[in-house]
């Protein structure tokens, strides 16, 4: 899987077209209305920069009487803004990104600091005498055999 896969999903030309179609029916009623509607469908944009471009792609279909590029004029600002709105998401999904892969990196190298601290903590515990001894084995190596001579001969044989 690579890294990058939810930008590269996004592609911002498809993103910037879809934005300026978006704007196909208000270009269809400005220039199909007079010019008391197509001005009032002007002071209804809220946006002071897009009622301009507008306003100017309007002016320039009155003169030329063209209107694929005054249509062009229109739709190729909200292109742009559209780019430049998710360009800036784009970034910080890629920012996002590298703080998530840079976290992954700090957990994974934590756990493996930690999975060597338990290892090299773990060494075999060696006993030299067994781990449970009954009252007669330890009656036969302190006191029995300094009584009985048999007893401490096998008590030095089973010793070694």
């Amino acid at each position: 899987m690579k890294r990058k896969l939810r930008l590269d999903a996004i592609d911002p030309h498809t993103y910037g077209l879809r934005a300026a179609a978006a704007y196909d029916s208000l270009i269809d009623k400005l220039f199909a209305s007079s010019i008391p509607d197509a001005i009032d469908l002007q002071e209804q944009i809220a946006d002071p920069e897009f009622k301009d471009r507008v306003w100017r792609g309007w002016s320039h279909y009155l003169d030329t009487g063209d209107r694929d590029t005054a249509a062009q004029m229109i739709k190729g600002y909200q292109y742009l803004q559209a780019n430049l709105f998710i360009g800036k998401h784009m970034h910080a999904l890629a920012i996002i990104d590298k703080f998530r892969i840079a976290e992954l990196l700090q957990r994974k190298e934590k756990a493996r600091r930690a999975h060597d601290k338990l290892y090299a903590c773990k060494k075999p515990l060696i006993y030299k005498e067994p781990i449970f001894r009954s009252m007669v084995e330890v009656l036969r190596d302190t006191c029995m055999p300094s009584h009985a001579p048999t007893a401490a001969a096998t008590s030095t044989l089973q010793a070694a």
